[in-house]
């Protein structure tokens, strides 16, 4: 469904020569659905770099505040 609004959002913007970049594109969606996991060995050799909260702990505290009114 997102992908087909991102297209029809896309269509808009090119038959009504919209200014600007469309609110919804196809590009965003496959961002935005796709996982990104990023490998932390560089910055843990070359900056000292250490996690403040495991990721366990974040998807906690992240599913805690979908659940309050602190999250949209």
């Amino acid at each position: 469904m997102a992908l087909g609004a991102a297209a029809a959002c896309e269509q808009a913007w090119l038959t009504l020569q919209l200014e600007g970049e469309p609110w919804l594109t196809r590009f965003l969606v496959d961002m935005m659905s796709t996982a990104h996991w990023y490998k932390l060995g560089a910055a843990q050799k070359d900056l000292g770099y250490t996690a403040k909260v495991s990721t366990e702990q974040g998807l906690q505290r992240l599913k805690a505040a979908l659940r309050s009114e602190q999250c949209c």
